[in-house]
């Protein structure tokens, strides 16, 4: 049962790697070399964790799993996740990770801040400087911040926003593949969860 478990994730992996224009470009004259073992290995791992996700009871409980399965692949110095208030426009940060995770969570920040250039259409590596992402980044030149919004048919629902990657000098684009498919699973919690009847209390 474990070695097709095994399989069926793998498979499912390597589909979504081709899939994805953040992959490691499988397609391709240019790309027929395989994605490397471990990051197979770390799509597996995310993919079994956020099997979890329809579990949750709530959409904050949503995001801290999905903080704390990105924190566990992707090491970073710090993660945040947050819902979009259309109203006022703001990013509303639900979920945090890092040395600066209790005055992030709560804190609202204006859209255009949260999801720097092309961010709100795809996950996209900026600066954490002044002139970027410095909501999230260390404000450093060399400071690295990968950002990603929580779309459904288009409609932004949230963001994710990890900072200084711990175990390599900057962000990838396997990367980018690995966070668009962690704010996928959150577009469709967020949808399904907006659309549950509500429970009655006892």
């Amino acid at each position: 049962m474990k070695t097709h478990l095994s399989h069926t994730l793998r498979n499912a992996m390597l589909r979504m790697l081709d899939a994805s224009p953040f992959g490691m470009g499988r397609r391709g004259a240019a790309s027929s070399r395989p994605a490397p073992d471990n990051v197979v290995r770390r799509l597996e791992n995310v993919f079994e964790a956020l099997s979890e996700l329809s579990l949750q009871p709530h959409v904050a409980a949503a995001f801290d799993l999905a903080c704390d399965t990105l924190q566990a692949e992707l090491p970073t110095e710090a993660v945040a996740a947050g819902l979009y208030d259309i109203d006022s426009d703001e990013i509303r940060i639900v979920a945090a990770r890092g040395a600066e995770q209790s005055a992030l969570r709560g804190s609202a920040f204006p859209r255009a801040s949260c999801l720097v250039g092309y961010a709100s259409m795809e996950p996209t590596i900026t600066s954490g400087n002044a002139h970027g992402a410095h909501w999230l980044g260390s404000g450093g030149q060399d400071s690295t911040v990968l950002l990603c919004p929580i779309l459904h048919d288009a409609h932004l629902l949230g963001v994710l926003a990890l900072a200084e990657p711990l175990r390599v000098e900057r962000f990838e684009d396997h990367d980018r593949g690995l966070v668009s498919y962690v704010a996928d699973q959150l577009a469709s919690f967020i949808q399904t969860h907006r659309h549950r009847p509500p429970t009655c209390a006892l």
